[in-house]
């Protein structure tokens, strides 16, 4: 889920994995991510952000974070 606040700033929160079930042989995450949206054209934005992927069964995986550039089409 992603929202915009001020039409600029994204702040999504995420499940990533393979599933709900067992985490110990697939790895899974719940994700909290935040940027900046720079606005290439009316439907078009490049997106910089940092994200922290929290592990849902630390035994086997550690958090961790990542920088990433995404864009988006906006409809």
């Amino acid at each position: 889920m992603k929202y915009y606040f001020k039409s600029k700033i994204p702040v999504e929160i995420s499940y990533n994995g393979v599933g709900f079930g067992d985490t110990d042989a697939n790895p899974a995450y719940i994700g909290f991510q935040a940027g900046y949206a720079f606005f290439l054209g009316k439907n078009v934005s490049m997106e910089p952000g940092i994200r922290y992927n929290n592990a849902v069964n630390k035994s086997f995986y550690d958090s961790n974070f990542q920088f990433n550039m995404g864009f988006a089409l906006h409809f």
